[in-house]
This record gives C-alpha cells, sequence and structure tokens, in this order.
C-alpha cells in the first residue's frame, strides 16, 4: 500500500470491525468484482472497435477483460468453486 492508504486485509478487518459484518466470504466478492469489472470494460472496448464510442482510452481496454477474468478465476480456484 502507498503511504496513507490501508492494504487490502486492514481495510477489510477495519470494515468488519466499523460493520460488525463478516467477511469470511471477502474473497469471493473480490472475484465477483473483478468479474463484473471484465465483462463491463468488454462491453466498452467493443463499442470502441465498432465505433459507437471514439475516447482513444478505449482503445487499450481490449486487453484488460482477459486478465481481470483469469484473476477472478485464479482467486475462484483457490477457494475450490472449480475443480
Amino acid at each position: 500500500a502507498r503511504p496513507g492508504f490501508l492494504r487490502r486485509d486492514q481495510l477489510v478487518q477495519r470494515y468488519a470491525q466499523r460493520t460488525g459484518r463478516d467477511v469470511s466470504n471477502i474473497d469471493f466478492y473480490r472475484a465477483w468484482a473483478l468479474w463484473k469489472t471484465a465483462t463491463v470494460v468488454q462491453q466498452i472496448y467493443v463499442r470502441f472497435v465498432r465505433g459507437q464510442t471514439t475516447d482513444p482510452r478505449f482503445e487499450s481496454m481490449g486487453k484488460q477483460p482477459p486478465i481481470l477474468a483469469r484473476t477472478a478465476a485464479e482467486i475462484v480456484a483457490k477457494l475450490g468453486f472449480m475443480e
């Protein structure tokens, strides 16, 4: 973490302490968030390729969805959901 920012585990612990919520499944939700983000980024990139949006920042997004999806799959595999 950068100076002044909490590490992921510290942030999760603080959230649990302050809200009283169970965070034992946080890795599942992290994987889900990565998968959803991959889907959104893919949709934006497809729109760019089709010419439906012209923001030049979207051109480099084509490489992102596979990375995000692979990271999500790795997390899910560690949780034992993919055998």
